[in-house]
């Protein structure tokens, strides 16, 4: 089920340049948001809500509906993933909309890619041997 109940406020279709870049407190150098942005998908409620995000925009009355969770939850959770840039919102009306940030997955992505590039490890010294 990806957002399904939107009989009380349908959804708009707003061109991606109409999205609002994410604002925060946080730092905005990469390491930083790197940093946030995997402590973000480090809780499983959070992965629920990027999994229900994948396809399609969604309302936060509908991500607590769908997920089972109080708005107060709900929106901490919201408010992690939004300072960790893996999330935009637009509002509409008294309504607000999430949707998925991809340059910030695509960041994140690259950044476990490098990883692959790692040639195998050498062991290290025992300690207290000479070098």
């Amino acid at each position: 089920m990806r957002c399904a109940k939107r009989t009380t406020h349908p959804t708009i279709d707003i061109p991606s340049a109409a999205i609002v870049p994410v604002t925060t407190n946080l730092d905005l150098n990469p390491s930083t948001l790197l940093v946030a942005g995997f402590q973000a998908l480090s809780d499983p409620l959070r992965l629920q809500v990027l999994d229900l995000l994948r396809d399609r925009e969604c309302c936060v009355c509908d991500l607590c509906e769908i997920l089972n969770v109080n708005q107060s939850k709900l929106s901490f959770h919201l408010k992690s993933l939004k300072d960790a840039h893996l999330v935009q919102t637009r509002q509409s009306g008294r309504w607000i909309y999430y949707r998925l940030n991809l340059p910030q997955f695509i960041a994140l992505e690259a950044c476990l890619r490098d990883f692959q590039q790692i040639g195998p490890i050498a062991p290290t010294r025992e300690c207290g041997e000479p070098d």
